[in-house]
């Protein structure tokens, strides 16, 4: 199939399963909130530091889990099998292969948000902070990080989703295909069917996102600017012109919010569309090749 058969293959599944998409997402996201709340409060009143750090690990390979879990009801929407919310739970139910897969998702991701944040935010802090200013309170550097975490954060998921995401797109899937294979196996079919395909999948992808991922993108850079802006006060306002301002970063942030995440429920839809058709074309070539094979 094209690019562009797929993607009407993408838009016919989420024409009709859009609304299960949504609402399975809103429940994880309920579902997080209240986890977090927990283990936040499980911590504060624990005096151990080691509590605190074992919790916060738990908690986030269970996040990732629920979201690998997401991805295969997605999947499964896409395929027409039957899917319920109890999808996202499939990780937990296969822990020896995906949810293994999940907390080195996890391990990786982290890895690498680490080494962004710490270099980021030391550049960030030497210069916007100079060594002489005095006062400097960790509320005021508080602040000055928050300022560039979105940013840090997009350029976190970009490096993961190029450098190690990307390569195995398809591990959760193949797994889903047969739940008794073992990790290891996984990524060796995940290579099979991703074999010169990767820039080919980034491209198809990009397209599925569409104009909601161009959208999510502009909101981004409108918000960053903005923030930079205000910091670095690169234009004189008055009080009128910052309220104004803060109202437009307000109002992109709302469109990033909508815009993300259609973006990656579509994203998550297109992986398991090319997905399909790349195992379809291998079976089709392994077919042709038994033929081949009997006719000798």
């Amino acid at each position: 199939m094209t690019n562009r058969e797929l993607i009407n293959s993408v838009n016919v599944s989420l024409r009709f399963n859009m609304g299960k998409a949504v609402i399975t997402l809103f429940l994880i996201y309920i579902l997080t909130v209240f986890l977090s709340t927990t283990v936040i409060t499980v911590s504060l009143l624990s005096t151990a530091m080691i509590i605190p750090v074992v919790f916060g690990f738990v908690l986030c390979s269970i996040f990732v889990m629920l979201y690998l879990g997401y991805a295969i009801l997605l999947a499964k929407l896409y395929s027409g099998k039957r899917a319920v919310i109890g999808d996202i739970f499939f990780p937990f139910r296969h822990f020896s292969n995906c949810g293994s897969y999940a907390v080195l998702l996890f391990i990786v991701f982290f890895v690498i948000f680490s080494l962004v944040f710490g270099g980021g935010i030391y550049l960030w802090l030497t210069h916007t902070i100079p060594a002489s200013a005095e006062n400097v309170t960790p509320e005021f550097i508080l602040l000055k990080v928050l300022d560039i975490v979105p940013l840090l954060s997009f350029v976190s998921v970009c490096l993961f989703t190029v450098f190690f995401l990307l390569p195995h797109f398809f591990v959760h899937l193949v797994i889903l295909d047969n739940s008794a294979i073992t990790l290891k196996e996984a990524f060796k079919e995940n290579k099979i069917l991703l074999k010169k395909k990767h820039l080919k999948l980034l491209g198809f992808l990009i397209m599925v996102g569409g104009k909601w991922l161009l959208c999510t993108v502009i909101a981004l850079c409108v918000t960053s600017i903005g923030r930079v802006i205000l910091m670095f006060e690169l234009i004189n306002m008055d009080k009128s012109g910052i309220s104004l301002l803060m109202v437009i970063m307000q109002f992109f942030d709302i469109v990033y919010f909508i815009c993300s995440y259609t973006s990656i429920i579509r994203i998550l839809t297109g992986v398991a569309a090319f997905y399909d058709n790349c195992k379809k074309s291998e079976e089709g070539i392994e077919s042709i090749l038994i033929e081949s094979d009997r006719g000798e």
